[in-house]
């Protein structure tokens, strides 16, 4: 595996680039989705990078979804008790494919907190609590970095007894940047697709949410 400083990494797919998460290692494209599918059996194609912090290990994904332009307004209108249960009924078909390949399932508890709208940098963001069928219990702080052509979701996976310090899933929401032309402030009304919240928003499991 090529793991790299997670300094300028550029992500091809979403156009955008790693600035700087400071004690990461990094890798892209094919090897990031390598290293999810070693840890979560779930085939996730969506994956562009993974950065993984060996002093501490924490982990953090990086997710492309190329949905169209999601007016941040929309947030306004999700029902938080809706999508968690929409997370948890995926679960069950996730933990299928874990069973049959050995590892411990994964399902999501609840809301650690409920997705929260920052206007200004056009951010969506929440805290799943989750718990293994090995006992242990994990958090998955999930940050939608809403730009041009669509969204890039950020996943900070933790172990939930270590989660409150440091928080790094604001250093990736600070640590990635799309690039000029690509940005949320960059879309075109008359020419850039759009889509809404509905059909756009990653109905996954707490594995991937």
């Amino acid at each position: 595996m090529n793991w790299k400083d997670a300094t300028n990494v550029r992500l091809v797919a979403s156009n955008a680039v790693i600035t700087n998460l400071p004690g990461f290692k990094v890798v892209t494209g094919q090897e990031a989705r390598r290293v999810r599918e070693l840890i979560d059996p779930i085939k996730n194609d969506t994956i562009e990078a993974e950065a993984f912090n060996p002093d501490t290990d924490s982990e953090i994904e990086f997710m492309w979804f190329p949905a169209g332009y999601v007016a941040s307004d929309d947030w306004s209108n999700v029902d938080a008790n809706d999508m968690l249960a929409q997370i948890q009924k995926n679960d069950i078909a996730a933990n299928v494919e874990r069973k049959n390949h050995g590892v411990p399932s994964l399902t999501a508890t609840g809301w650690r907190q409920t997705p929260t709208l920052n206007t200004t940098s056009h951010t969506v963001s929440w805290i799943i609590d989750g718990e293994s069928s090995d006992g242990s219990h994990v958090i998955n702080a999930v940050a939608l970095k809403l730009g041009r052509y669509g969204f890039e979701k950020i996943i900070w996976i933790s172990d939930a007894k270590t989660a409150t310090a440091p928080n790094d899933l604001l250093l990736a929401e600070k640590g990635f940047e799309f690039e000029r032309g690509a940005g949320y402030g960059d879309y075109l009304a008359s020419s850039d697709r759009t889509a809404a919240y509905g059909n756009s928003w990653p109905r996954c499991g707490s594995a991937g949410c």
